[in-house]
């Protein structure tokens, strides 16, 4: 891939991705597939934002949850470590589905850092098992 700087007549600048040694014709086609892309995205606002925020938490805790069952899982034989991964693969996506981004929004901020911090929070309450171990019934 070669990257290509292309000014519209409009003036507006954009920097392209395309096959080496493309043509102008081509390179207009990436161009025009570009803007249609970014004319179709859906507007997102701080509430949008939130929304992902919010959804992203608990999908970040079921990532890290299924990736910690899927090494677990690395330690079976390779019969049983398919089957168990099936299932753990099937749990989480079961798991995450509500909290799945909305079209157009996967890429938000805010999705990202819910899914950060749900990652985080999720090492942080492993982090205490060993604290529960000690209280007192």
């Amino acid at each position: 891939m070669a990257v290509y700087r292309v000014t519209s007549p409009d003036g507006q600048r954009y920097k392209v991705n395309g096959p080496e040694g493309a043509n102008q014709a081509e390179i207009i086609a990436v161009v025009q597939r570009e803007i249609a892309r970014e004319a179709n995205k859906p507007e997102t606002d701080f509430l949008d934002q939130l929304e992902e925020l919010a959804k992203g938490i608990p999908a970040g805790i079921i990532g890290l949850g299924e990736l910690g069952a899927l090494g677990a899982a690395a330690l079976l034989d390779e019969e049983a470590e398919l089957k168990v991964r099936s299932s753990i693969k099937s749990a989480a996506d079961t798991l995450r589905s509500p909290f799945t981004a909305d079209v157009g929004s996967e890429e938000l901020v805010g999705r990202k850092f819910g899914e950060a911090l749900g990652s985080f929070a999720g090492l942080g309450l492993a982090s205490l098992i060993p604290v529960w171990g000690c209280l007192p019934l």
